[in-house]
């Protein structure tokens, strides 16, 4: 994973959906520069775009992984923190003592410590967890108009401070083959279909 620049027209293809979540989730958030910010599921698409953005706003971000993400995650500028349920408060709170903001890109029952780790419900945005109302919790699910987002984003990934690793690309015929990589997890990116002619 690297700053290298974003040249592939499968990266192309594959950031708009990625960068627009992540971008949204970072807004609804608020956050502001000199703060700390949490995400999970941070070595997912929209983990690794939100971080990055994140970053260039001036905020340390933290993000859950899986201990084959942490390295490439690390170089990111993250602060990569083991995503197990056992121990994971006491992982994060050693990696930052305050986390003033979560971005919940996992979806998988982290909303009760997000909003213990903050304080408040406000502070804690998901994209991912259809909880998030028994949490007081905002659900990220109306999206923001891509032109302007990308507007916004695109001038980052042509400087080469936002980029949507692809860890694997797959013709329209093993599309069933595509899924299981997905379903499986533990990416270092994003997983694309292409179709013939491209």
């Amino acid at each position: 994973m690297s700053h290298a620049g974003f040249s592939t027209r499968s990266s192309a293809a594959a950031l708009p959906i990625a960068a627009e979540t992540a971008y949204r989730g970072l807004r609804q958030l608020g956050v502001t520069a000199g703060s700390t910010l949490l995400i999970h599921g941070a070595a997912g698409a929209v983990g690794l775009v939100a971080t990055q953005l994140a970053l260039v706003e001036g905020l340390t971000v933290v993000g859950t992984v899986s201990d084959a993400n942490r390295d490439a995650y690390a170089k990111l500028g993250g602060i990569p923190v083991d995503y197990a349920s056992d121990g994971l408060a006491d992982r994060i709170r050693a990696a930052a003592p305050q986390i003033d903001y979560v971005l919940d890109a996992y979806g998988h029952g982290v909303l009760g410590l997000s909003v213990e780790l903050t304080g408040d419900p406000g502070r804690v945005v998901t994209v991912a967890d259809m909880t998030a109302a028994e949490h007081g919790v905002h659900l990220s699910i109306e999206s923001f108009p891509i032109p302007e987002v990308m507007a916004e984003v695109l001038p980052l990934v042509e400087a080469g401070r936002v980029v949507l690793p692809v860890e694997a690309e797959f013709p329209i015929t093993a599309a069933a083959a595509a899924y299981e990589r997905v379903v499986t997890g533990h990416r270092q990116g994003k997983i694309v279909i292409t179709v013939s002619g491209e």
